[in-house]
């Protein structure tokens, strides 16, 4: 068994500054991405913000943006917003994370849409793998298909 990193007060692991780095790397030259950088900044970042290219949806999105947290023990949190101009405002999260005793994730979490039934809204634990860029498109892909872009965010 490898090291654990996680604080004993929290039960988290501290951010994966070098795996959110590459996230910017990927995401920034992206045609679909509008802005991404280090929150709060680049020395020591927890968290990477993109704001999307909304000229790309179909349907009437104002804003879309996305925050990325990326743990050393490879869980992550994915928070994906999306506001209309009429002020409707949509929030969707997918997750890893390890349970405090067991250290072992048993799944993947996927928001879960109103009219969809609950084992959808599920993702087996392997479904996004623990490699920061192919988890963010899968993530992406989700998005995309959800709100039906027409340009595509990753295509």
């Amino acid at each position: 068994m490898g090291t654990d990193h996680r604080d004993l007060t929290t039960g988290k692991s501290p951010p994966d500054r070098a795996a959110l780095r590459i996230l910017v790397w990927f995401l920034s030259p992206q045609p679909f991405v509008e802005s991404c950088e280090l929150v709060p900044d680049t020395y020591e970042p927890q968290s990477v913000h993109v704001v999307f290219d909304t000229t790309r949806y179909t349907s009437a999105v104002e804003a879309a943006s996305l925050n990325v947290r990326w743990y050393i023990d490879s869980a992550f949190r994915f928070e994906y917003t999306e506001s209309t101009p009429d002020g409707t405002e949509r929030s969707r999260q997918w997750d890893r994370r390890p349970r405090l005793r067991t250290g072992i994730t048993p799944a993947l979490q996927k928001p879960g849409r109103p009219d969809e039934p609950a084992d959808v809204a599920v993702l087996r634990y392997y479904s996004l793998p623990r490699i920061p860029i192919n988890a963010v498109i899968g993530v992406l892909a989700d998005i995309e298909q959800d709100d039906q872009i027409g340009d595509g965010l990753i295509g």
